[in-house]
């Protein structure tokens, strides 16, 4: 996916449109998606489903907010 791709679906997550996120990101395994996709379980309370992404990310679940990894999320998608 394209940074530009990734940056609307950090929006979508913002927007709780989480169905259409699972839709979108279910196509693409680079870490960063599966990253997204760690981030979005763990929005959602699946820690089984959130851990088995973080592991795809090469990441474990951070022990900070939800809010404070999605800001990480989204600088690391900036920045590429």
């Amino acid at each position: 996916m394209s940074k530009e791709e990734l940056l609307e679906v950090i929006e979508m997550i913002e927007n709780d449109e989480l169905e259409d996120v699972h839709l979108i990101l279910k196509h693409d395994d680079s870490p960063e998606v599966a990253w997204l996709m760690a981030f979005v379980y763990r929005k959602e309370g699946d820690k089984w489903n959130a851990n088995y992404w973080y592991d795809k990310a090469g990441r474990t679940m951070p022990s900070s907010s939800l809010n404070a990894e999605l800001k990480e999320i989204k600088e690391l998608i900036e920045g590429l």
